[in-house]
């Protein structure tokens, strides 16, 4: 069965990710060169994760900021990526059109790879945009790529478990998630609507 058409992931949150320690070390090694840049960078993180139309519209004017001092900063582009999928999604979510925000994720997660392939959230972001537009073997891929560049960022595990058609696999793409974050609901709650498709109600209620 396609796992993806069964399971109701809020995929905002499994964008929302803290930049972990493996993450930091690549992005670290290829900075802005620019001080006002990285501020106006910071400036769209904080605005983004509030996850409302309020919050990703001043995201993306921080982050336009940034490139309009360094056209070349591959965070600031990872940031419109991940802001126009999250974005696209909530409009999906509340039916709305959404093919554009997710057409301009790829694109501008694709330049911010193009500058610097070892941002996993860049790669998560296209994989998630990728998914919405049901280029699913494409959204594999990009999946992949973020889990080796972010293998403890338990919101690839998500991701991963949307796109995977594998009943076996997953539920261990699920519960590797909660292993690394026993606190994502989304996880658990995807946990448990996987065998509750599969009549495994015991095992749905304790997920």
């Amino acid at each position: 069965f396609g796992l993806q058409d069964q399971l109701a992931l809020k995929i905002t949150e499994s964008l929302n990710v803290k930049v972990t320690t493996e993450e930091k070390a690549r992005i670290e090694t290829k900075p802005t060169k620019s001080v006002d840049a990285y501020k106006y960078y910071i400036k769209g993180r904080d605005e983004y994760i509030k996850l409302n139309v309020e919050g990703y519209k001043k995201a993306l004017e921080w982050y336009k900021r940034a490139l309009d001092i360094d056209p070349d900063y591959a965070l600031a582009y990872s940031g419109i990526g991940q802001t126009n999928a999250s974005w696209g999604f909530d409009r999906e979510q509340n039916g709305l059109s959404a093919k554009g925000y997710f057409e301009a994720s790829i694109k501008a997660s694709e330049r911010a790879i193009e500058l610097n392939p070892d941002i996993g959230e860049a790669h998560k972001a296209l994989a998630c945009s990728y998914k919405a537009l049901k280029r699913f073997s494409q959204a594999r891929e990009e999946a992949r790529k973020a889990l080796k560049l972010t293998p403890n960022d338990a919101e690839v595990y998500i991701a991963l478990a949307l796109l995977e058609d594998d009943y076996e696999g997953a539920i261990e793409y699920e519960k590797k998630a909660i292993e690394l974050n026993p606190l994502s609901s989304a996880a658990h709650n995807n946990l448990g609507l996987i065998y509750f498709a599969h009549n495994e109600l015991n095992k749905a209620g304790d997920a």
